[in-house]
């Protein structure tokens, strides 16, 4: 696994553990899939923040909507 999915993966399992973020698929709209809320979205993008540094305006929480996608959005953030 690529770092940055483990960073996803990470923040998604910390901010709702139930989910299982181990098991979402890669490919997939991973906030419809795990049925988090925009609270929990938010609370996950502040996580990855806090460990990267990386800033994440608003206007691209739509290309964040699948793991494999916002790992690649992580790495070219760098």
């Amino acid at each position: 696994m690529h770092r940055d999915e483990t960073i996803v993966r990470s923040a998604i399992a910390r901010i709702a553990p139930e989910v299982g973020a181990e098991r979402l698929a890669a490919d997939i709209d991973w906030v419809e899939e795990s049925g988090i809320d925009s609270i929990d979205f938010l609370a996950v993008l502040q996580l990855i923040r806090d460990e990267t540094g990386c800033e994440i305006p608003e206007r691209d929480f739509p290309r964040l909507l699948t793991i494999d996608a916002f790992a690649a959005y992580l790495d070219g953030a760098r």
